[in-house]
């Protein structure tokens, strides 16, 4: 360390300056993870740096139902009305949510969420953050996690996957 570092007060050893470097590390990444889990909005990106992930054929996804993709860590439901993809963690306390029979529930505290990602029992008062969906016509679902969307939001079902209206 030179004389002029230790005159500015720059006499921090090795050890205190990766301690520190940790620590702001640490925090960084809470910060995004509770910007990503309490729904925040996240910056729009440019379609040239989405990263959308193909997660089922949607003839593999039942209608009215859940299903969780843990390796993506995204929930995702159809209706009749589209496809929606959620974050599998619980807006109460943060724990991994789980598909029980087509429904979204948390194991720790019994909230329970919609099809929309609604709460609709249990100690969880916020939605679930909800994903960007697309549907390709030969319906291949594809989501990017680094979008956020409004819930509510449904990617739409193509032409030959529509309820036939009586």
């Amino acid at each position: 360390m030179s004389e002029r570092d230790t005159e500015h007060g720059m006499n921090m050893s090795r050890r205190e300056c990766m301690t520190w470097l940790a620590r702001a590390a640490v925090i960084a990444a809470g910060a995004d993870i509770c910007r990503a889990h309490c729904g925040e909005k996240k910056e729009k990106e440019s379609d040239s740096k989405s990263q959308w992930v193909k997660l089922a054929d949607l003839s593999a996804v039942r209608n009215e139902s859940a299903t969780e993709f843990a390796k993506q860590n995204v929930i995702l439901t159809r209706t009749k009305d589209g496809v929606a993809a959620f974050s599998v963690f619980c807006t109460h306390r943060h724990n991994r949510l789980e598909v029980e029979n087509g429904s979204i529930v948390c194991p720790v505290h019994d909230s329970l969420f919609d099809l929309a990602g609604k709460p609709q029992s249990g100690p969880a008062s916020r939605a679930l953050p909800a994903y960007a969906v697309k549907i390709d016509d030969d319906g291949t679902i594809s989501v990017d996690t680094s979008k956020t969307v409004k819930t509510g939001t449904l990617a739409d079902l193509p032409a030959w996957a529509k309820p036939a209206k009586k």
